[in-house]
Order: structure tokens, then sequence, then C-alpha cells
């Protein structure tokens, strides 16, 4: 367990060091997306997607030392987050193959405009633009179980649920019972019988790390391209010796 929170820590220390760029696209009213437009979308839902895994993976570590119920709920969120960004990476791929730059651009505008409240509310976007239905989530979990060939990363997600909905696995971590010939006792410790899921959220990271990687990696390249590379290839490497469950590539 303290082998996979160091690797962890050290992976939050490579997403530390992202720059924080200023992302500019020329307007072109071209028919089809240009590489340029396709690679300028590419990199906001990259840099997003990594900033956000930067701060659930920090308050995940966080909770992991003293507040372990806490961990297990966030850990779900970066489950979350590795599982949209694989099926991201998976379904750009797909478009990729067959020349499809419009394809591409639905889908990068899907995962990184997607909201529900918004589409379910009809509070429209800028230029009164209707906002697009996210991707399911359920549909991203089991997109993890291809490469893995088993439904180990679904039955994952489903025992991180079972923690963060109001039910026995989030109330059973409070309180110890013991059976007796004559009676039922209930103890309230002083802190929860479970552990971090330090192998849980290993996996969910690299998910989330190899999906934004090959993402920039299929994009021309420029110095920012290059320079998150760099990064996203350092994080990868250090969490590749952790994976002890078949890896999304």
């Amino acid at each position: 367990m303290s082998d996979n929170r160091t690797k962890l820590v050290e992976t939050l220390a490579i997403l530390d060091t992202l720059p924080r760029p200023t992302i500019v696209l020329n307007k072109k009213n071209d028919a089809d997306p240009t590489p340029e437009q396709l690679a300028w979308a590419t990199l906001i839902y990259v840099m997003s997607l990594a900033s956000q895994v930067r701060a659930v993976l920090r308050a995940f570590l966080d909770a992991a030392s003293t507040n372990t119920p806490a961990s297990l709920i966030l850990c779900r969120a970066l489950f979350e987050l590795g599982a949209s960004a694989f099926h991201a990476r998976e379904r750009v791929a797909k478009c990729l193959r067959s020349n499809d730059r419009k394809g591409v651009w639905i889908v990068l505008r899907e995962v990184t405009m997607g909201n529900r409240y918004m589409v379910e509310h009809g509070v429209r976007g800028p230029g009164d633009a209707p906002f697009r239905r996210p991707t399911e989530i359920f549909k991203a979990v089991r997109a993890l179980n291809r490469p893995s060939r088993s439904n180990e990363p679904e039955k994952t997600y489903a025992f991180l649920c079972e923690f963060t909905h109001p039910n026995m696995g989030a109330l059973a971590q409070h309180y110890e019972l013991e059976l007796l010939p004559r009676e039922i006792r209930v103890r309230f410790p002083d802190s929860p019988s479970t552990d971090a899921p330090y192998v849980e959220a290993i996996f969910a990271v690299f998910s989330a790390i190899t999906s934004v990687r090959s993402l920039v990696s299929s994009c021309q390249g420029s110095p920012l391209l290059r320079e998150l590379s760099e990064r996203f290839n350092a994080a990868h490497e250090l969490l590749t010796a952790e994976i002890d469950k078949p890896t999304p590539e």
C-alpha cells in the first residue's frame, strides 16, 4: 500500500508541473474542422481533464491518510475520470482511422461541453448554442472492460459505488457487529475499519494518464504538445510498474 501511495504522490508532483497555457484559436469558417482546430479542442479537453485528475488526486491522498470513507468516494470520482478519458480516446481513435475530422470534433465537444443539467433545464450556451448530453458514465466504464478482456473494471466501479451510496457499504464502515449466543452487539469505534483504495486509485489515474497521453500524440506537434507529452510519458512510466490489472493499452 505504501508503494502505491508513493507512486500516486509522485504522479501528483508531475501533474503539478503541467503548464498553465492560454490556448488561442484563429476563427475559420471551414466546412470540416482543420487539424489546428482539432489540436486546439484536444488541448482544452486534455488540460481540463488532467487538471481535474490533479485536484481529485490531491484530495484523495489527503483523505486516504485521515478519512478513509471519503477516500473511497474520491476514488470513484477518479475512476469515472479515467473511464471517460479512455472512452473519449477510443472514440477519437476510431474517427481518425476513417479520417472523420468532424466526428473527432463532435466527440471532443461532447466530452468537454456535455452538461446534463443544461440540457434538461433548457440553458443555452454562447451564441444560443444548445449544450450536448455528456457521455454516459456506465458506457465509459464498460469500455474499460474491452482491453482488460474481463469485467474487472466494471466490478471495481460497482464496488466503489457501494461506498458512495447511502447503503450498507457506506454505513457499515462505521460500526463493528458481534453476534453472541444471546445478544447482538454493535460497537462504534473511533475510526472506520476500511482501508484506502490505493490499488483502485492507481488503475483509475493510470487510465486517465494513458488516455490523455494518447490524445496528445494524435495531434500535430507544437512546443506545448511536446511539453505535455513529456509530462504524461513520465507519469505513465511511473504508474505502469504498479498496475496489477490488465491495462487500457
